[in-house]
């Protein structure tokens, strides 16, 4: 979206304060961001200080237009997809890279915990942070979904445990506590699922 403050991407609020995105980034000549709260303003604001790098930094707030506007985030030198994360209470920001892949396993899923035998999605071209794919569930059990086929970190599990409409909690190194399973829709059967990292949510939808 550039620096057009009207089209701001919408993150979504993953604990009280602290908001979440997946979107793909790129490094050029003008490789910064920064956090607003109001669509088509650019007051309050977020940005970051000398101290700030690409992946992880202090928040500084701009409360008001009669406040400086603190300096713009850095971008990762890597284009690809990022795990995007501002702490409004803490006043903190990361950015992690991802693989830009996506794997399903898990108890709920015909390949059980089998961790190397992960089935591949299929990255939608166009926005490249949704995933879908069609297999078969059943009837009980839970699943996560992994980044690198075979290993269990980093991967994404359920924040609320909703089975429709959920949403995605981050688990990026195998130092974080694994997050909760995410739950089967609750009749077996061959589901198409989808897993939208842009907007931090997962739903399945019956074939």
């Amino acid at each position: 979206v550039g620096w057009d403050n009207t089209k701001a991407l919408p993150m979504k609020e993953i604990d009280d304060g602290k908001y979440a995105i997946v979107d793909a980034l790129h490094h050029d000549g003008d490789s910064f961001i920064k956090f607003i709260s109001k669509l088509g303003q650019w007051a309050p604001q977020w940005g970051t200080d000398a101290t700030g790098t690409w992946d992880a930094g202090p928040l500084v707030y701009r409360p008001t237009e009669d406040v400086e506007d603190p300096a713009a985030i850095p971008v990762g030198d890597v284009a690809g997809n990022y795990y995007i994360e501002a702490d409004t209470i803490n006043l903190t920001y990361r950015t992690i890279l991802t693989s830009g892949e996506l794997y399903l396993v898990g108890g709920g899923t015909t390949v059980g915990w089998d961790a190397a035998a992960a089935l591949p999605f299929t990255q939608d071209p166009d926005t490249l942070t949704k995933f879908t794919l069609v297999t078969d569930l059943l009837a009980e059990g839970g699943m996560k979904f992994l980044e690198i086929q075979g290993e269990w970190a980093p991967q994404w599990g359920s924040y609320d445990g909703a089975a429709v409409g959920g949403t995605l909690s981050y688990r990026e190194n195998e130092t974080v506590e694994d997050p909760p399973e995410i739950p089967v829709p609750g009749s077996a059967g061959t589901y198409k699922i989808v897993v939208d990292l842009g907007k931090m949510k997962y739903w399945f939808e019956a074939q």
